[in-house]
């Protein structure tokens, strides 16, 4: 899908999500390949907060993308910033 799609996507998961359901989850946008969908969760790890919507389009060769759900729980935390344990929901 396009950027401005999985921004559709994020924001109706968001919308229809509770904040309880937001506290557990990270919702992210990724590049659909994967090579490269694994690079950007290779950086998202060291680094989450740094990230911004915008930040996958530096790692897509194609401008094709798609939205993920990992839960937070799952992340463990390192120096007082979170590390993304994966698991994907397309």
């Amino acid at each position: 899908m396009t950027f401005n799609e999985a921004i559709k996507h994020k924001k109706q998961f968001l919308k229809d999500s509770s904040n309880y359901t937001q506290s557990l989850y990270h919702c992210i946008i990724t590049p659909a390949k994967k090579e490269e969908h694994d690079q950007y969760v290779s950086e998202f790890k060291k680094s989450p907060s740094s990230f911004i919507d915008e930040s996958c389009k530096m790692y897509s060769s194609d401008s094709d993308f798609k939205v993920i759900v990992m839960p937070k729980n799952q992340i463990p935390q390192l120096q007082n910033e979170e590390e993304v344990a994966m698991n994907m929901v397309d």
